[in-house]
C-alpha cells in the first residue's frame, strides 16, 4: 500500500504541473517564474489488442505501423536526457510486443521507474515472473466488472480469469499492482462496480475508478455512425461521489 501512496502522490503533482502548464498557455509569463522539466513519458507501442472492448477503438484498427525496438530505446535517451525518471508502457496491449521484456529492461536498466497498462490476458506466471526479472515496478491492470460481465465488456472470453491470475502472479512477483475500472451504464446496472470494489478489497487490490472520456481511440464508436447510445452512458463526477467509500477517483 506504500508503494500505492507513492503512485498517488506521482500524479497528484502529474496533474499539478499540468494544471500549471495549461495555465501558461494563457499567462506565459509564468514560465519565467516557474521552470519546467519533463517527469514523465508514456509511450504507446502498439495499437493491436487482444480484447474487442466496446468502449474501445484500438482493436479495429489492425495497424502494425509501431515503433521500432531502437526506435523505442531512442526516445526512452532522449527523455531520460531531458529529466524523466518514470516510463509508463502502454497500447493496444503491450504484452503483445515480442520486445516487451527487453523494452522493460532497458528502461529500467537507464533509471527508470518503469510501469505499464495492461488488460492482463496474457500475464500467466511464467510472463510476470519474467517482467519483474526485467524491472517493472507497477503495472495498471483493466478490470471493469466481475467474471463473465468483465468478459463481455471486453470482448474477450476468459479476460477476468486471465486478469486476476495476472495480478496474483504479479503480486507474488513484488510487482506494485492497481486495478483500474472503467464507469459505464453497464458497470452501474446492479451495482456491478460496487461488486468488483468488494471483490479486490477481499483479494487485497486497490481499484481506480476512471471516466470514460471521449477520444478517437476509446470511444471511438462515438465517432461511427453505427454507434449506439444505449450501449454507454457517460458520467460526471457528481453522478458517482456516492457510490462507495473504497472508490478512488
Amino acid at each position: 500500500m506504500e508503494r500505492v501512496r507513492e503512485m498517488t502522490k506521482m500524479d497528484y503533482d502529474k496533474y499539478i504541473r499540468l494544471l500549471l502548464l495549461n495555465i501558461a498557455r494563457y499567462y506565459p509569463k509564468i514560465l519565467s517564474i516557474v521552470k519546467f522539466k519533463p517527469n514523465s513519458i508514456e509511450i504507446a507501442l502498439t495499437n493491436r489488442c487482444c480484447c474487442k472492448c466496446i468502449m474501445c477503438n484500438y482493436w479495429k484498427l489492425g495497424s502494425n505501423d509501431e515503433l521500432t525496438t531502437q526506435e523505442v530505446k531512442d526516445i526512452l535517451n532522449q527523455a531520460k536526457e531531458l529529466g524523466c525518471k518514470n516510463c509508463t508502457l502502454y497500447g493496444g496491449e503491450p504484452m503483445l510486443r515480442k520486445d516487451i521484456f527487453e523494452l522493460v529492461r532497458y528502461a529500467n536498466e537507464l533509471g527508470y521507474h518503469v510501469g505499464m497498462d495492461s488488460n492482463g490476458y496474457l500475464i500467466d506466471a511464467n510472463a510476470a515472473k519474467k517482467l519483474a526479472e526485467s524491472g517493472l515496478e507497477s503495472i495498471a491492470i483493466s478490470i471493469d466488472a466481475v467474471g463473465e460481465i468483465h468478459d463481455e465488456l471486453r470482448g474477450l472470453k476468459g479476460c477476468f480469469d486471465n486478469a486476476i491470475t495476472a495480478i496474483q502472479e504479479l503480486r507474488k512477483n513484488n510487482v506494485t499492482v492497481v486495478v483500474h475500472s472503467l464507469l459505464m451504464s453497464k458497470t452501474l446496472e446492479n451495482e456491478n462496480i460496487l461488486k468488483l470494489i468488494k471483490f479486490m478489497e477481499n483479494l487485497g487490490f486497490p481499484v481506480f475508478i476512471q471516466l470514460l472520456t471521449l477520444t478517437p481511440h476509446h470511444l471511438g464508436n462515438k465517432f461511427n455512425s453505427s454507434f449506439s447510445s444505449s450501449s454507454l452512458t457517460f458520467f460526471g463526477t457528481s453522478d458517482i461521489s456516492s457510490l462507495s467509500p473504497y472508490s478512488t477517483l
